[in-house]
């Protein structure tokens, strides 16, 4: 396998307070503006690059690294979304077994006004939903709508196995 490098923009290109980040091997290890490395095409254009102003929270699961990427205006408790996530990451983990098939994965979610989706890639997701979906800060209960993110955050991450790694072509011809 022949590997490529791939600049992620210069600082100079971007005004302000933009940043990028994505779930590519960052070679410099900038976690930020640098080198990453794809073997292919394909695996490039399976990894999300996003840009601007974002807030983000880092945690392990079952030893791997975790970063949630939250962009757009919202208020929320990011300690108690870490919290829940990890252990939806950890249960999944355990259920299709460790090692976790990547060696970091990274959550972009955009937050606005009435939105929801997501789309799973390698070893990142990107997710849209609404900003009142968050956990507010000081809340104690779970939301409905809280719950419906944590449901698209599981999903997608699913999918990290399921569509990403398992296919058919053992159980029948394809």
């Amino acid at each position: 396998m022949r590997w490529k490098f791939v600049r992620l923009l210069s600082r100079r290109c971007l005004a302000g307070k933009w940043r990028p980040v994505c779930s590519l091997l960052d070679v410099d290890k900038t976690s930020g503006f640098g080198r990453y490395l794809a073997a292919n095409y394909d695996e490039l254009l399976d990894h999300p690059v996003e840009l601007g102003t974002f807030e983000r929270v880092r945690f392990k699961a079952c030893g791997v690294p975790h970063e949630f990427v939250i962009a757009g205006r919202f208020r929320a408790d990011l300690k108690r979304l870490a919290k829940d996530v990890k252990k939806i990451c950890e249960y999944q983990i355990n259920l299709f077994g460790q090692p976790a098939p990547f060696a970091r994965y990274v959550f972009l979610l955009f937050v606005g006004k009435d939105i929801y989706g997501g789309l799973e890639h390698r070893a990142s997701t990107a997710l849209m939903a609404s900003r009142d979906d968050l956990p507010a800060p000081g809340a104690t209960e779970i939301s409905d709508g809280y719950l419906q993110l944590l449901g698209l955050i599981s999903h997608e991450y699913f999918h990290s196995w399921n569509v990403k790694r398992i296919s058919l072509s053992g159980v029948c011809a394809v």
